[in-house]
């Protein structure tokens, strides 16, 4: 199997007497992911959305679908930052088809039963932006981030609302799996609450481009209260704020 982490995960495990014969970037990446000062912003960038689990994880789904100019444009992160994170944490340079990232995120999907419980629910999510990310649905991620050009459409709003039922759906079933039926019963509960608001909208007049977009902020704020993203979280990267 392919794996686009393999070049950190070897980096991570390696001695500082190793290290010293790398490229002076990856030296860098090490000695400041393990708490040494190093002059080299950029690398300082990179390291810092390394060490959080959600831009990590945000970045790896973005790179699984879209090009390195669209990610850097939605995520307010420069160009070279974004370049630097895949050259070194996520090269999906080394996938030469579907097949083999299809491979990887089952992978990924099967590991799931490794993890501890109370990290499950977030775990599960961020595997499912992967799948999204490679199934072509890089707009749900966009939508995520407050680009809701793609869902000014009654059309648009309404496949909106299906991708988080089959989302919500999927992590219902997890959480149920895993015997956490109180989570199970909240995403439940979004998914019935969706499904509502997509009976509304089958029986409205078309409405202007702004009240669409209105309507896809609504159900942005039906999926955050889950605790999968907030709005701090999605300002945090939007903002820049990738300098710890």
């Amino acid at each position: 199997m392919k794996n686009p982490r393999e070049k950190i995960e070897t980096l991570l495990k390696a001695t500082p007497e190793q290290v010293q014969s790398l490229p002076k970037d990856l030296v860098d990446f090490y000695n400041y992911y393990n708490g040494k000062e190093i002059d080299n912003d950029l690398i300082k960038k990179v390291v810092n959305i390394y060490k959080s689990n959600f831009q990590r994880n945000v970045l790896e789904a973005f790179l699984m679908g879209e090009d390195v100019e669209k990610i850097s444009s939605t995520l307010n992160i420069p160009v070279e930052v974004v370049t630097k994170f895949k050259e070194i944490c996520f090269d999906t340079d080394v996938f030469e088809n579907k097949v083999e990232k299809m491979e990887y995120i089952s992978y990924l999907k099967s590991r799931l039963s490794d993890v501890p419980q109370e990290e499950v629910e977030l775990e599960a999510w961020f595997v499912n932006l992967k799948l999204l990310a490679f199934s072509g649905w890089i707009d749900y991620l966009n939508w995520l981030f407050g680009d809701y050009s793609k869902f000014a459409t009654k059309e648009g709003v309404k496949e909106l609302i299906i991708k988080i039922l089959c989302d919500s759906t999927v992590l219902a079933k997890e959480a149920a799996r895993n015997e956490d039926f109180e989570d199970s019963r909240r995403w439940v509960k979004l998914a019935v609450s969706l499904i509502e608001e997509f009976n509304k909208l089958s029986g409205a007049e078309e409405v202007s481009e702004a009240e669409y977009k209105t309507i896809t902020e609504k159900i942005r704020r039906k999926v955050s209260p889950t605790g999968l993203i907030t709005d701090d979280e999605i300002n945090s990267i939007k903002n820049g704020n990738i300098d710890g």
